[in-house]
């Protein structure tokens, strides 16, 4: 059964950086995971009868976001640049775009702020399986926000 058009399929994402360093890849990956939020808070008692209570907002949680792809010719580079990263973190944002239709428009893109590596996971090899060999990159942040089509070509 074909996708749907206008559904956002494992075609591949693109991680950029609006502000590049002159080092910085573009990367195409094939898997994306993390995406997501949640409020964390702390519950309050009524007091009298205590047969209420009330919650208290305190601080809003994301998961880290985590981008896979088979290897290819650009690991060596993507593990060198995570690596030097990791030694001189700086945080920065950056841009997952999500496209269906390669290489027009992206369907949506999210914005990430304050992004930054901080683990690389390389394949498992063997030559006993006929899985296909990734890596993955993950990055923690400080949250995200999904851009409007104005934002997308600034």
């Amino acid at each position: 059964m074909a996708p749907k058009p206008g559904l956002a399929s494992s075609r591949g994402f693109a991680l950029t950086f609006p502000q590049p360093q002159p080092k910085d890849p573009i990367w195409r990956f094939t898997g994306l995971e993390g995406l997501s939020m949640w409020m964390e808070g702390d519950e309050l008692h009524a007091g009298g009868d205590n047969g209420s209570s009330h919650y208290l907002p305190t601080l809003m949680k994301y998961k880290p976001l985590v981008l896979s792809r088979p290897t290819s010719e650009d690991t060596p580079a993507m593990c060198q640049w995570v690596i030097d990263n990791m030694k001189n973190p700086m945080p920065r944002t950056g841009r997952v775009s999500v496209y269906v239709n390669e290489p027009k428009s992206p369907l949506f893109v999210i914005e990430f702020y304050d992004l930054v590596p901080v683990a690389w996971r390389g394949p498992t090899l063997s030559t006993e399986s006929h899985v296909v060999a990734s890596e993955e990159i993950e990055f923690v942040h400080r949250g995200f926000k999904f851009l409007t089509e104005k934002e997308k070509t600034e």
